[in-house]
């Protein structure tokens, strides 16, 4: 099946996305596919631009999750086409790029989504490890001290300067980035064997020795919301149904909502999901919005099992 469809309601066509074939895959992702694919075909008839562009993203989401690459990229350039404005596109274009090895188009990519959502610091960090990666590293400094600029004390910009001065033989100015990194990521053990590195290449043995001993196989982590908001799709909406349940009795309101939001971003048609965030919200006495949630819950699952509670919270 190849999914294309009219961007923008302009008479440029769709790039086509490569068929998939599901029959070889285990069940439940072949079952996640299918229900993406099947949503965007329903769904897209009409849209255009911004809209247009989400649709696309969010097939391309899926697709990348599952690394199906050729896919993913082609939706990307889809949604790209559509809603050129939009940074996501452009940034998941880019690790798409990554992945598949194409660096300096990857880093274009980066530096679209950049431009577009400059205070988006974890970018800054990507960007900065692949032109790292690619020996860019003028660009590479640039990317990180941004980072820093916009985010003071962040352990993985720190570390950046660190692997730049370290690659330029600075080697103090690398120990100096190194320890601030680990002061906040001590459990950052990878970065002890790079301090051992620039401790040898200055000619101090005794040091080396010591902060060898203390490496570990752990570097800097950051969190980056886009990637994670990608990668959710692996697990699928109900894993994050099944975590808003367990957060709604504990009564911790902030843990469902949000877990609530991402499997209706996984999959917009998640009945259950709304019929949840219709009890968060009657649960904070939030009776309009909660009408609302459950008559959506009961357009999407009308002879859901939880149906005769959602007429309650819908004041059917």
């Amino acid at each position: 099946m190849l999914v294309a469809a009219g961007l923008g309601g302009a008479a440029q066509a769709a790039l086509p996305v490569p068929p998939v074939d599901t029959a070889q895959l285990q069940p439940e992702i072949a079952r996640r596919i299918e229900h993406a694919r099947d949503y965007f075909a329903r769904t897209r008839t009409g849209l255009e631009g911004t809209a247009l562009g989400a649709a696309w993203g969010r097939l391309g989401m899926v697709y990348q999750a599952f690394r199906f690459q050729p896919q993913a990229g082609a939706c990307y350039r889809n949604a790209i086409a559509a809603d050129p404005a939009e940074a996501r596109w452009h940034y998941y274009l880019g690790v798409h790029l990554e992945e598949v090895g194409e660096l300096d188009a990857a880093l274009a990519s980066y530096a679209a989504a950049l431009k577009r959502k400059p205070d988006y610091v974890v970018g800054h960090i990507r960007y900065g490890e692949v032109a790292l990666e690619a020996q860019h590293l003028d660009a590479a400094q640039r990317a990180f001290e941004q980072a820093l600029a916009g985010r003071p004390g962040l352990a993985a910009a720190r570390a950046g300067l660190g692997n730049v001065a370290l690659r330029r033989g600075q080697y103090r100015k690398a120990i100096e980035h190194f320890q601030a990194a680990l002061a906040q990521q001590p459990e950052a053990g990878l970065l002890q064997y790079r301090m051992a590195q620039a401790w040898r290449h200055l000619g101090d043995t005794e040091k080396a020795r010591a902060h060898l001993a203390l490496r570990g196989e752990r570097t800097v982590s950051v969190v980056d919301p886009w990637i994670e908001l990608m990668k959710a799709r692996e697990k699928g909406a109900g894993h994050f149904i099944a975590l808003a349940r367990q957060a709604l009795a504990a009564k911790n309101l902030r843990r469902a909502s949000g877990n609530l939001r991402l499997a209706v971003a996984i999959e917009p048609e998640a009945a259950e999901a709304y019929g949840l965030m219709a009890e968060l919200l009657a649960m904070t006495g939030q009776a309009e919005r909660a009408r609302k949630f459950a008559s959506a819950a009961l357009r999407l699952a009308p002879g859901h099992p939880q149906a005769a509670r959602w007429r309650e919270l819908a004041g059917r």
